[in-house]
């Protein structure tokens, strides 16, 4: 680099001037690179989840912009040189030329052999600044024996501009690869609709939703999607489901899955809880089944469900609400954390509205059995006032009058 500066200023060539400067930036790709390939080696944290390893996306798009700079450069002073020709020291310019080429060749040679430059993004970002190098060395040459031979003293601008245009190019391709990585796009070798239908093609998935598939860098993909299944399927069903689908996308290259399971109906059925009203036996024999559904379903811890349920039974018992339900509402609205209160005031597993319902329910909402009783009071009031366990739900989200009033709501319901 230092030689061809050196030489391209003594020889007053515009082709070893704007090679020269080429190296400049390639140095400082190269150290980018190399500097992306150590950090993103990095393990992962708390504020990384993912680790660094998009640190090798960020210095292809680095180097992509600084080929596409520099091509622009040099093509602005051969349009300069086209209009002002300057003599030029031919037998230097070759000296020169040939000893950057044979320098280019050989650290091209250790790049290609040694990095994966057809997979990694990063690698063959830094590959092409040297294999632009080398192509820049080759039109110097060229140049040089044009004028040496010829005296044809354009072809000196007219090879930096070929060069330039080559150099362009890559730049363009790979800021553009890089930047749809950033943008989270879908890689090329996937197609949403096949693995869509490849998700499909077991019988047990009735629908697929909120697909996406992306590239944390260059060689690692993920993927994320919603599944729809049947009401009736065990949760044991549901894994097993699960890992066929994970083994699935893994063998198509996607090594990180992950797939949400919904069901068609409002009401989600906790698993092996099949007979949980007044005819299923006692409230202890209930419970206990409640107790391993809940479990078995949301996760809930041993000791939260063996509290818990015998409290949603009983309320159930009173107000005629299945025990399943109340179930669905305290997951869904407070994941079974009786300390919780939302922005809005709304407090405990049920997440009422102290204001709305104290009166009838209690003031100490935080108590579980009083704020699970509350929810199931307000369940079987809804009922009775929508003369459906659907609306019921729906006035238990947003009210009786957001109901009413909201279009979009009455056809979701």
């Amino acid at each position: 680099m230092l030689v061809e500066f050196i030489g391209g200023y003594l020889t007053n060539s515009l082709a070893l001037l704007s090679d020269a400067g080429h190296m400049l930036s390639d140095s400082v790709a190269l150290g980018i690179a190399l500097a992306a390939v150590y950090i993103g080696e990095k393990s992962s944290n708390t504020r990384k989840s993912f680790g660094y390893q998009r640190f090798e996306i960020l210095a292809a798009a680095v180097n992509g912009l600084a080929l596409i700079a520099i091509s622009l450069y040099i093509f602005v002073e051969a349009i300069i040189r086209f209009q002002h020709p300057q003599a030029i020291h031919v037998e230097g310019m070759l000296i020169v030329a040939c000893m950057g080429l044979f320098i280019n060749i050989i650290v091209a040679l250790m790049m290609f052999k040694g990095s994966d430059t057809e997979h990694d993004l990063n690698m063959r970002s830094a590959f092409l600044h040297v294999l632009s190098d080398l192509l820049g060395s080759v039109g110097a040459i060229v140049a040089a024996l044009c004028l040496w031979f010829f005296d044809w003293a354009w072809a000196d601008p007219l090879t930096s501009i070929l060069v330039s245009i080559l150099v362009l190019r890559g730049g363009i391709q790979i800021t553009l690869k890089s930047s749809h990585v950033l943008m989270e796009g879908t890689p090329d070798q996937f197609s949403p609709e096949q693995i869509q239908q490849e998700i499909q093609s077991h019988t047990e998935v009735l629908e697929v939703h909120d697909l996406h598939i992306w590239s944390l860098n260059s060689k690692r993909y993920i993927l994320s999607c919603h599944i729809v299944v049947s009401d009736q399927m065990q949760m044991s069903e549901v894994q097993d489901l699960l890992h066929i689908l994970e083994h699935q996308m893994q063998d198509l290259g996607i090594e990180h899955v992950t797939i949400q399971t919904e069901t068609r109906s409002s009401i989600i059925l906790v698993t092996g809880c099949a007979s949980l009203g007044p005819h299923g036996g006692s409230v202890d024999k209930r419970a206990s089944k409640l107790s391993l559904g809940l479990q078995q379903a949301y996760a809930v811890s041993e000791n939260t469900a063996n509290r818990l349920s015998p409290l949603i039974i009983r309320s159930a018992d009173r107000y005629e609400v299945d025990p399943r339900l109340i179930s669905a509402i305290i997951r869904q609205e407070s994941n079974f954390n009786s300390n919780a209160r939302s922005p809005t005031g709304a407090v405990g597993l049920g997440q009422i509205i102290p204001s709305y319902w104290a009166n009838i329910c209690g003031t100490d909402l935080y108590n579980e059995s009083t704020n699970i009783n509350c929810t199931a009071h307000i369940l079987s009031s809804y009922y009775q006032q929508g003369g459906s366990w659907k609306k019921a739900i729906a006035y238990y989200n947003v009210g009786p009058t957001g109901y009413e009033s909201s279009f979009w709501t009455r056809w979701k319901v």
